[in-house]
């Protein structure tokens, strides 16, 4: 028996030793197969270089860029330059950078590609505007909010950009100061933050401090943050404790010149009349009223054939009833409302103008605004040019010129007055028994019936009394950016605002309520505005841990003078209206 177990040991050991040969060689054979197909992959190869630039023709830095489908890749450096060895079959070269849209590139017999990247519309949406630079929203904790370009004529009926914005950002409301054409809105950001203090946000264009919104295009507007917190408004100190309110125009295209059209035209109506007396129901108010103190009304007891219809006999005598008065009932029954309004017409016409360039983009636009007032003699109009030019000098310079212009003027004649009762007051007042003009053209006035002692006819307040205002304004703003180095960037602003404003009302004798004791009353008020300002800081931006960690520092000052001028005049006792308000001296 132990024999035998010694003679099988050498054939066992035997078989053990073909099988791990046999082994070792397909492993072998499959390792030169990986091999030698890694070679053929591998096999031709070459290189390929570029340089990565934004629409600016400033370099992208840290840039991927791929052969698409492998893992084959680099980034650029501080230059914006890549170089990637790569697979002589390699078709397709993806290049890709947070906020730009990704490039696929066709790779040819070329060695040496150019890339140049756009800005991604969606992603930017999550840069804000903030003091003196931008930040990703998902980088802040400070509250702000934005709205942009189409949010804003998503709404084509909005006069102005405060009624743009309402609805469409939470805490914030917009005010309208008048109902008026042309009348002020300003808006409220998280309510009011003072009883007896200003309540407004500070309006900044592009980086000029202090504008009247009124003034500014929505068409031309790129988009609007708003500075809620103490944390976000801390850069612009006191002045901005209601809030602060960024805009930013729009800028040219890159490409060919492109010139836009956009025309608006929209219709107003009174949204819902107030339920007023009509002629019966104000004479059965009237008798009750004659009836406590004791008194008879005198058309009952006087004929009044001018304001009543009196009941008569055949022989044209008056009829009296049981109480021995006269049988009457009111001739005209106006509805002063409808007399006073109508359906209002506005227009809104602009051109622009888009071209742009690898170093220059320009954008500039006219606008035509013509609003009507549903109460009649109420109107609106205003001119206005816009300008916005970009321009890189030098590879370390950038420039920047804003200039807007313009005039406006309108026609208050239904609102209150210095001198008087307005138009829309009257309204309401005037007795529906007094016609608009009696059949013999007269006018209705006030008191041609002895009870009708409020009101005068509001049709001829706004015939013989004037109530006009016009105004110019303009904004220019330079804007000067040094690259002193990568990181670090010098700022230098200068802003020029200047504005006039000329109201003039005038009031011919006989108005009741209005001049009937001076003969008449003119007055003229002018205005005069101009800011000058000067902003000048240094940024500093780093990033830290792959781009993990950023921070941006500035450091600057500003200066800022600022002129208001006004004077008034006014004079009574007109021997003539032919010049109304020009013959003050």
């Amino acid at each position: 028996m132990k024999r035998k177990q010694r003679a099988d040991a050498p054939g066992v050991f035997s078989k053990i030793v073909k099988r791990l040969l046999i082994l070792m060689l397909l492993l072998n054979s499959g390792l030169q197969a990986k091999a030698s197909s890694d070679l053929v992959s591998q096999q031709p190869e070459r290189t390929v270089s570029g340089v990565v630039t934004d629409e600016n023709g400033d370099s992208v830095i840290g840039a991927t860029v791929v052969v698409k489908g492998t893992t084959i890749g680099t980034t650029t450096n501080v230059d914006g330059i890549f170089t990637l060895r790569i697979p002589s079959d390699a078709q397709t070269l993806q290049v890709s950078y947070v906020g730009m849209i990704t490039v696929d590139i066709t790779i040819g017999d070329n060695s040496q590609y150019n890339v140049v990247m756009k800005p991604d519309a969606v992603l930017m949406e999550d840069l804000v505007v903030i003091g003196y630079g931008t930040r990703s929203k998902k980088d802040m904790s400070i509250a702000v909010s934005s709205v942009k370009s189409d949010e804003l004529n998503e709404r084509p009926s909005a006069f102005n950009i405060m009624q743009g914005i309402a609805g469409k950002v939470a805490g914030v409301t917009n005010v309208s100061m008048s109902g008026r054409p042309g009348g002020s809105s300003s808006l409220r950001v998280r309510g009011m933050g003072s009883i007896n203090a200003g309540k407004d946000p500070i309006y900044v264009l592009d980086g000029v401090i202090g504008v009247d919104p009124n003034i500014i295009n929505s068409a031309n507007i790129e988009s609007i943050d708003i500075l809620k917190d103490a944390a976000a408004t801390a850069m612009y100190g006191a002045q901005g404790s209601n809030g602060v309110v960024l805009i930013t125009t729009k800028k040219g295209k890159k490409g060919k010149g492109s010139i836009t059209y956009d025309g608006k035209m929209g219709f107003g109506f009174m949204n819902r009349k107030l339920d007023m007396l009509n002629s019966d129901e104000y004479m059965e108010v009237q008798r009750r009223s004659y009836a406590y103190s004791g008194q008879t009304m005198p058309h009952l007891t006087t004929a009044d054939e001018k304001l009543f219809y009196y009941s008569k006999d055949a022989s044209g005598n008056y009829q009296y009833d049981e109480n021995g008065l006269l049988i009457a009932s009111p001739k005209y029954n106006t509805d002063w409302q409808k007399e006073m309004t109508r359906t209002a017409i506005t227009n809104d016409h602009i051109v622009s103008f888009s071209s742009g360039n690898e170093d220059t983009s320009v954008y500039s636009s006219v606008a035509y605004q013509n609003y009507e007032g549903v109460m009649k003699s109420s109107e609106y109009e205003r001119f206005s040019g816009t300008v916005n030019v970009n321009s890189r000098i030098k590879d370390w310079l950038r420039v920047q010129v804003v200039g807007t212009v313009g005039s406006q003027k309108g026609n208050n004649n239904d609102m209150e007055s210095s001198f008087g009762q307005g138009a829309i007051r009257n309204m309401i007042e005037m007795p529906p028994i007094v016609p608009v003009k009696y059949e013999d053209g007269t006018w209705g006035r006030k008191g041609d019936y002895k009870f009708s002692e409020e009101g005068e006819n509001p049709l001829l307040l706004l015939r013989d009394r004037r109530d006009e205002w016009k105004s110019n304004f303009s904004v220019f703003s330079l804007n000067s950016i040094l690259d002193l180095t990568r990181k670090l960037t010098l700022t230098v602003q200068g802003d020029y605002q200047q504005s006039n404003r000329k109201g003039m009302s005038y009031a011919k004798a006989g108005l009741l309520d209005v001049s009937e004791n001076n003969g008449g009353y003119a007055d003229i008020n002018n205005s005069d505005n101009q800011k000058l300002t000067s902003e000048n800081y240094f940024t500093y931006t780093d990033e830290y841990f792959n781009g993990q960690l950023s921070s941006n520092f500035v450091l600057g000052a500003s200066w800022y003078y600022n002129r208001n001028e006004s004077s008034s005049s006014g004079s009574e006792q007109y021997f003539d209206d032919s010049f109304d308000y020009h013959n003050l001296s």
